[in-house]
């Protein structure tokens, strides 16, 4: 688990997968070590940003991703498809509700499988709203700072601040140094693990809308 988050910020029951999430951080995580006069000295680690370390990894084409609390309960998935590093299409699925997002179409849609209601809309943008994937490191400030490395579940892990944007402070993010998969990311609602399957498994055809649901093109 993250280190630097305090244990009893760690036991709030963190928000599933939202759509809309306010993003913050308390007891973040840095780089480098205390000297006797008590300040930092500074640490320097092989990549700096979230954007260098996006670059230096090869994304898969495509990936689900099984979110999940510390202790097992899962809470959200989200399948993923990628063309040349870049976000094509995501589908979340939380409870009774998928989000269908087409960045290739400029639209996202709000799915309810119960009724097969269906809203759609125009595609996030970054507005600094916090209407992103949260399990989606590729969708998050190339900027966000590398703060440290850790070891999550045996894999060794860029611990990055990930900034989501103007108005919305930072959500810690632990990295696979050797997928650029994100492995936990922690927020004021608590830790959520996440665990990669499929990867370079999902095609296009599994984030087609269901049968029946039909939206209009986007202005």
């Amino acid at each position: 688990m993250i280190r630097g988050i305090s244990a009893a910020w760690r036991t709030v029951q963190p928000v599933a997968l939202s759509i809309v999430v306010a993003l913050a951080v308390a007891g973040c995580p840095r780089g480098g070590t205390g000297s006797p006069d008590g300040t930092a000295d500074e640490k320097q680690f092989d990549y700096q940003t979230l954007g260098e370390v996006l670059d230096a990894t090869r994304r898969p084409r495509g990936w689900e991703m099984v979110i999940s609390t510390p202790d097992g309960k899962e809470v959200g998935r989200q399948l993923a498809r990628y063309d040349r590093g870049k976000p094509v299409r995501a589908v979340l699925s939380e409870g009774d509700l998928r989000v269908y997002m087409f960045f290739d179409r400029s639209m996202q849609v709000h799915y309810t499988p119960s009724d097969k209601s269906y809203v759609a809309t125009e595609a996030i943008t970054f507005d600094g709203i916090g209407n992103v994937p949260p399990a989606d490191a590729g969708l998050y400030d190339p900027g966000s700072p590398v703060v440290g490395l850790e070891t999550i579940d045996e894999a060794e892990c860029w611990i990055v601040e990930g900034v989501v944007g103007r108005r919305n402070p930072v959500v810690i993010l632990a990295i696979d140094r050797k997928t650029g998969l994100v492995r936990e990311l922690a927020t004021m609602n608590g830790t959520l693990k996440v665990t990669s399957r499929r990867i370079d498994g999902v095609e296009l055809r599994d984030t087609e809308l269901p049968e029946g649901v039909d939206p209009p093109p986007m202005p």
